[in-house]
């Protein structure tokens, strides 16, 4: 659960978003304030309408926010920019039509290790994005 969050998607594939009151919503945690740990934004776009579309357009690759870290309370704040594993913004055309609305994520990051890095993990808070004026 998320108590507000307010997010703004920059033309330019930069993300400016403040999350408050984070709590879990499964596991023996549930209810409870996430504590210190990492978090990451991801956009995903969304594909062509494929006929017939019965199940909507397939999402693509994850755009990823930096990480940014939860305090006590259940809040961040983040102003970073979003790319894709090769560094590319999101597309101008990300979220053009009703039926094709990006999804925004806001995701556990699994800590780094002698062997693999930091990467963004489970989900649990997600949202269709609506059009809006780009500042």
């Amino acid at each position: 659960m998320v108590k507000s969050l307010k997010a703004v998607i920059r033309t330019d594939g930069r993300i400016e978003i403040s999350v408050k009151g984070i709590l879990l919503g499964g596991t023996d945690s549930i209810g409870a304030r996430a504590g210190q740990r990492r978090m990451v934004v991801s956009l995903f776009c969304r594909g062509p309408i494929v006929a017939p579309a019965v199940a909507g357009p397939l999402l693509t690759a994850s755009y990823n926010s930096e990480f940014a870290d939860l305090d006590a309370d259940g809040n961040f704040k983040l102003t970073s920019a979003l790319t894709n594993a090769a560094g590319a913004t999101p597309p101008l055309d990300c979220g053009d039509t009703i039926d094709s609305r990006p999804v925004l994520l806001i995701r556990t990051v699994t800590v780094a290790t002698v062997t693999a890095p930091s990467v963004p993990s489970s989900w649990f808070a997600a949202g269709l994005l609506k059009a809006g004026s780009d500042d």
